[in-house]
């Protein structure tokens, strides 16, 4: 015995509860946090390119350096330099971030200026922690996330 079902039916709106639209929204925030994260890890590595083939090598006097504590308090997280150069015929006051090594005030350190942009300034020993493959891991656990969340938003077989 066959049964027959009107066209009213099988055409009736799907009535979508709570849970999808906090999937979907949670989905959006995570592909805007992956093009974020892509935009910056872009940046990143065209500074490094820039400072590594392009940089301008420059001499910093060292006005101050402050050493810098980690988030729980008792353990050293680096230090926070604050030097001064000149370069092109003109003198840059610049902080050097995320020092590893304390440097004496008064003191001149071999460094390189981005070409780009004068303000930013590293050292040289400093210059081969600036790349890191951090950013890429976080892109590929966020895309698993994006991934696991657009799954879900399929709709569902009911039997």
């Amino acid at each position: 015995m066959d049964i027959v079902t009107s066209a009213e039916d099988s055409v009736r709106p799907v009535r979508r509860g709570r849970g999808y639209w906090i999937r979907l929204i949670s989905l959006l925030v995570v592909l805007g946090i992956i093009l974020n994260v892509t935009l910056m890890t872009h940046q990143d590595q065209a500074r490094y390119v820039r400072l590594t083939q392009h940089g301008v090598p420059v001499n910093v006097r060292v006005l101050s350096c402050i050493g810098n504590l980690g988030g729980s308090g008792s353990t050293s997280a680096g230090y926070t330099c604050t030097v001064t150069y000149q370069a092109s015929g003109r003198n840059y006051r610049v902080t050097l971030q995320d020092q590893a090594v304390f440097e004496k005030t008064g003191s001149t350190v071999a460094a390189v200026a981005d070409p780009a942009n004068a303000t930013y300034v590293i050292t040289r020993a400093g210059l081969p922690t600036v790349r890191t493959h951090a950013p890429w891991v976080v892109l590929g656990v966020l895309g698993l996330v994006a991934a696991a969340l657009a799954l879900s938003l399929r709709p569902r077989r009911r039997l």
